[in-house]
């Protein structure tokens, strides 16, 4: 027998033996079942009572109305044809429009929602259903393809969703949850007119009753008389009677105050007879069950405490206990879930006494609510499972520092099983070489205090230190004094050897970068001395060559000539590389002045500059959109565009060729720089600018070797020679900007150079 069985049992058996009581009285005649049945009069009170289904067959019959609201025509068809069902009247609705306006119309048993429909979603649908108080009763099952986010499937039960599936639909589950509501809708409309019937019942015993009042009051008079007679026939009569009479007062008195103790009961005092009909009904039953007294006499049992889920059943049972006169659930206490007059169910704790009165026998049942126990029962069984399942040591102890609980993740931090450690001291745990530590927490925990979150070491069962990151609270008992207290610690060890490890790292990369600060000051500056001083004896070398191939050309023979010519061409190389070397020290030596720009006046200065080598070699050049203004060094940034606009022009083979010079319009069209050392986090991407052409191209091999100062990928005298140090000098004056030049290219069709400045440089 499952849980629920047991639990309609218990109730039931309440009133098992009431058939063995039955069989004791004079049996019934064979015509009252059919006389009831059709429409005669009824049996005793109790035993009228008839369920609507029984009284009305064609609503039994009548079909249920369901509404199926769905944007999409096949789906809803689809649901049609899962839900095809004779007892069922299904009415589709294609938006939340028409399924407000069939609700208007027409009352539903139950609501299959699509969530996700143009205008008004399923959501919003089901708040104002819920919203009208005619509809608000309506159950509403939420059908979804998309929302299965848990936070979805929350919002569709806070709009009063009995229940929430995901599409696929399984049109098992499916039939099954309408077949619920639809049974349910069912009982509902029957239980209305059994109200009603209940009624004209309860109307014709109450004038039942007058009668019977009225048939009293000729009996008592016919006692009054028939007593007066007796009196006047017999005098020695009246000691007995008066006897008689003081024994009635003192049984009237002693069930007086048996009545008001019930009736003051902090239990629900409920007493049925054998038909399972209620005659006593305390207050405190009406508190707990929110039936009133008058409301509750004489009706059922079953009817007012009984889960309607568990009513077959309680029938079952009841038979069961009349055919055997076993009792299981008499004379002892047990819990089961009982019915509350709003139709919430919750737990009580039940017991059951039969008595006899008067040839007749009675169950008289004391029952408590249970809820805030089984509440309070149920968040300790969840406290201990989050203690259990942590994965922080979690330790109680007494305010002596006397362990009390001791959890699983403890055992692996500190390698003691609970049983090893459970009434010792926590000072255990305490390495030698912190002996204040202990005695201090335990100092805040007696004054009530919260010891502070704090960093520490413990020691290990085999000796080993951990470290911890360690929080203690105050437990207090229910009078409000501190009783013990609760640590909970968290295993650093890695953490915190993580972190050294991070700090170290960080210190030796800062020296690193101080001794790279240091290096390249002491190479911009030897590079500024050594192609300062190399100018001078090297323009001597160049003059001296210059004045003997005037002076003496004609004491020379051709090879001699020949040789002089090349020593003026390699020293005027060597003065342009030495040239290019002071540009390139300038640029790291050179405080920028920085100011703010309007780099497309910069850009128009620099082509006014190459206007003429531009004509002649027709470069088409092309500005998409006005360049903005930043905050830089205006000469630096022009240098630049120069170099790059000139690389361009020279490693250029086509007929037609052209320089386009621009920025990304926003940050989802700017390419990503590869990423590398000093790229610092940015909160707002840079704007990017670029300078692309149609030129050779370069390969990917080679993308970081251009940079290289004096590094050429071509011969000396190919594509218009140079010295290789233009690229190098634009690299410099970018990252001196705080920014990043980048590459993308592809050989044969083009290159583009991207390049950006510093946040902090940004308009």
């Amino acid at each position: 027998m499952d849980r629920d069985d047991r639990n309609t049992f218990a109730l039931t058996s309440l009133f098992e033996s009431q058939m063995n009581e039955r069989s004791k009285d004079p049996p019934m005649s064979t015509d009252a079942r059919p006389a009831q049945e059709n429409g005669g009069p009824a049996g005793p009170h109790c035993e009228s009572h008839s369920t609507g289904s029984d009284r009305s067959p064609e609503l039994r019959d009548e079909p249920i109305s369901i509404l199926l609201v769905d944007d999409e025509p096949k789906n809803l068809t689809v649901l049609e044809t899962i839900l095809s069902n004779a007892s069922y009247r299904l009415v589709r609705a294609e938006s939340a429009d028409e399924a407000l306006l069939a609700l208007v119309v027409e009352e539903f048993a139950l609501l299959v929602l699509d969530i996700q429909m143009p205008g008004m979603d399923g959501f919003e649908l089901a708040q104002m259903i819920k919203g009208r108080k005619k509809t608000a009763g309506v159950p509403i099952i939420f059908l979804t393809a998309y929302y299965s986010e848990d936070q979805h499937v929350l919002e569709g039960y806070e709009t009063g969703a009995v229940d929430y599936l995901h599409k696929p639909i399984n049109p098992d589950i499916l039939r099954s949850k309408v077949a619920v509501f639809a049974e349910l809708h069912r009982k509902s409309r029957a239980l209305g007119i059994a109200n009603l019937a209940l009624l004209a019942e309860v109307t014709r015993r109450q004038r039942a009753q007058e009668e019977l009042c009225r048939a009293r009051d000729q009996l008592e008079q016919k006692v009054r008389e028939r007593t007066a007679e007796i009196e006047q026939a017999s005098s020695g009569l009246e000691a007995e009677i008066a006897e008689h009479r003081r024994a009635e007062e003192a049984l009237r008195q002693s069930e007086a105050r048996l009545r008001l103790f019930l009736e003051h009961a902090l239990d629900a005092f409920i007493t049925i007879d054998t038909r399972g009909c209620v005659t006593a009904w305390n207050r405190q039953a009406e508190v707990i069950f929110g039936w009133d007294r008058a409301e509750a006499v004489g009706r059922k049992l079953a009817e007012l405490v009984i889960p309607p889920r568990l009513r077959t059943a309680h029938a079952e049972g009841l038979a069961r206990f009349l055919a055997t006169g076993a009792g299981p659930i008499l004379n002892r206490r047990i819990e089961v879930d009982a019915l509350h007059r709003d139709g919430r169910e919750f737990p009580v704790e039940l017991s059951v006494t039969p008595v006899q009165w008067d040839g007749q026998v009675f169950f008289d049942a004391f029952v408590r609510d249970i809820t805030e126990q089984r509440k309070a029962a149920d968040v300790r069984s969840e406290l201990a499972a989050i203690v259990e399942s942590s994965d922080d040591a979690i330790i109680g102890k007494t305010l002596d520092g006397i362990i009390t609980s001791w959890n699983p993740a403890a055992q692996r931090h500190y390698g003691y099983t609970a049983e090893e450690v459970r009434g010792k001291s926590i000072s255990l745990l305490i390495p030698p070489e912190q002996p204040d530590e202990l005695p201090e927490i335990l100092q805040h925990l007696r004054r009530g205090e919260v010891p502070k979150h704090t960093e520490t070491v413990r020691m290990r069962k085999d000796g080993s230190r951990v470290q911890v990151s360690l929080s203690v609270s105050p437990l207090k008992g229910t009078d409000g004094r501190v009783i013990g207290a609760a640590s909970i610690a968290r295993d650093i060890t890695e953490r915190k050897r993580s972190q050294m490890a991070l700090e170290t790292q960080a210190q030796e990369l800062a020296e690193a970068n101080a001794f790279l600060s240091r290096s390249n000051r002491d190479l911009d500056e030897f590079a500024y001395v050594a192609s300062h001083d190399l100018r001078e004896p090297l323009r001597g070398i160049h003059n001296y060559a210059t004045f003997l191939l005037e002076d003496y050309a004609d004491k020379l023979d051709a090879e001699g000539r020949l040789k002089l010519e090349t020593l003026r061409r390699l020293s005027k190389r060597m003065d342009t590389l030495i040239d290019a070397l002071l540009q390139f020290s300038r640029v790291g030596r050179t405080e920028l002045a920085i100011q703010r720009t309007n780099l497309q006046q910069v850009l128009d200065g620099v082509l006014d500059l190459l206007r003429i080598r531009l004509e002649e070699q027709g470069v088409e050049i092309r500005v998409p959109t006005p360049l903005p203004a930043v905050v830089c060094d205006r000469v630096r940034i022009g240098e630049i565009f120069e170099n790059l606009i000139v690389n361009a022009v020279k490693y250029n083979d086509k007929p037609e060729r052209w320089v386009e010079i621009g920025m990304a319009p926003s940050a989802s069209d700017r390419p990503e720089p590869a990423a590398g050392a000093g790229k610092r986090p940015r909160t707002k991407p840079p704007t990017v600018f670029y300078v692309r052409d149609n030129g050779i191209g370069i390969p990917e091999r080679h993308r970081e070797i251009v940079f290289r100062i004096f590094k050429r990928l071509h011969g000396r005298d190919k594509f218009g020679g140079g010295t290789g140090a233009g690229l190098t000098i634009v690299k410099k004056i970018v990252e001196r900007h705080g920014g990043r030049i980048w590459i993308e290219s592809i050989p044969g069709e083009g290159t583009t150079f991207f390049f950006t400045l510093a946040q902090e440089m940004a308009p």
